[in-house]
């Protein structure tokens, strides 16, 4: 665990429970969307963008001659006589994405989402057939096989395994301002690190979009807000409703566990066998099995401050899901019963030393029972 020392003002006896006690995803292309000309709001047209990105290694069998990464305005599929060496596709392909969303006038969100063409062929390896073999010498034969096996029917629509959002200049700049009009809330945000699906600062402050200050700003840009605003609010709707099935049984799912940790949560972990609490700055997906967080605690060393760490948290099993409490950090909401007091009372004791008041302890080097703990107040 990294951990970096920070002050900063104290804060509210209540953020005692956060004490100390005995923390890949490939970018979308970039986009010059400052070459648009700015229309005028009469003429400009919000709305979001949506392509859809086909990645491939290239290293597996007859996955050689794939493009790395090829875009559609489509969702990709395999269709009915698609041979198995042919890449996963969509029918409606974009070959200057650059130049596409330069002609999408007054677009707010382009939206990319990525699919594995190896993994989607793993999932329909038994859907092909196959048709006779012409006569040819053996040598070329081997190579060939995969263009006669096909598919008699068309494949199903491949899962998306990956989402990250793409603003508009005029957004980002509504954002720049809200965040400057905002900062008791949004200090210390950098929402283009925060653009990988869950989003989940956005999802914290999708309401200050549509919030009184923004109405403050250009009607555009109060358009372009409130699209990703409602975007985010509808994206993530099922995705909630999924990890609350799960949570209510104590269960989380690989594919939701980044959504368990939201930003200012409390959340534990053990530490020489005794509960500890830490306040939830951000997080992120490192990979499908690991989570970055950064997030801070209070620490004294003749006064208090906010003491950061960044933790990785590791999904703990080959299965796709898990029980909530065998992840080595997890929300206090979902710990023990007495748990969450018994951090509470203890963070309360660890606070009132702000007051001067005696606290106990041991220490082997210098042999005294207790010690005047003395801090600025």
């Amino acid at each position: 665990m990294e951990v970096h020392a920070k002050r900063k003002r104290l804060q509210s006896p209540d953020e005692a429970l956060a004490a100390s006690t005995p923390h890949s995803t490939q970018q979308p292309p970039e986009v010059d969307i400052s070459k648009r000309a700015r229309l005028s709001t009469e003429e400009s047209v919000t709305q979001q963008v949506t392509i859809h990105c086909v990645t491939c290694s290239g290293t597996r069998k007859y996955h050689e001659s794939h493009p790395s990464r090829s875009y559609y305005r489509d969702t990709p599929a395999m269709i009915a006589s698609d041979h198995q060496a042919r890449a996963l596709h969509g029918k409606d392909r974009l070959r200057d994405v650059d130049n596409y969303l330069g002609e999408c006038l007054g677009f707010s969100v382009a939206i990319f989402i990525d699919y594995d063409c190896e993994a989607y062929h793993d999932n329909i390896k038994d859907a092909f057939i196959r048709i006779p073999v012409p006569s040819v010498p053996e040598d070329i034969g081997i190579d060939m096989k995969p263009y006669f096996r096909v598919l008699q029917h068309d494949g199903p629509r491949a899962i998306a395994t990956s989402e990250r959002l793409k603003l508009s200049e005029n957004l980002e700049e509504a954002l720049h301002t809200l965040q400057d009009q905002n900062a008791e809330i949004m200090d210390e945000w950098y929402f283009d690190e925060d653009l990988d699906h869950p989003y989940p600062k956005l999802d914290q402050l999708k309401h200050v979009f549509v919030g009184p200050r923004a109405q403050a700003l250009e009607p555009q840009q109060q358009k372009d807000l409130k699209v990703l605003s409602d975007y985010i609010t509808e994206r993530l709707a099922l995705d909630y409703g999924e990890l609350e099935q799960l949570s209510d049984a104590g269960l989380v799912s690989r594919k939701h566990w980044l959504m368990l940790f939201r930003p200012d949560d409390t959340v534990v972990t053990m530490f020489e066998s005794q509960y500890r609490a830490f306040s939830v700055k951000s997080c992120f997906l490192l990979s499908p099995n690991t989570i970055e967080m950064d997030c801070w605690s209070w620490e004294y060393d003749g006064n208090f401050f906010q003491k950061h760490a960044t933790m990785h948290i590791k999904w703990p099993s080959s299965s796709d899901q898990v029980k909530i409490k065998d992840l080595s950090v997890y929300p206090i909401r979902y710990a023990e019963d007495g748990v969450e007091s018994s951090l509470r009372a203890r963070g309360n004791t660890f606070w009132s030393c702000r007051r001067q008041r005696y606290v106990n302890y041991q220490t082997p080097l210098l042999g005294l029972g207790s010690q005047l703990v003395r801090s600025q107040p």
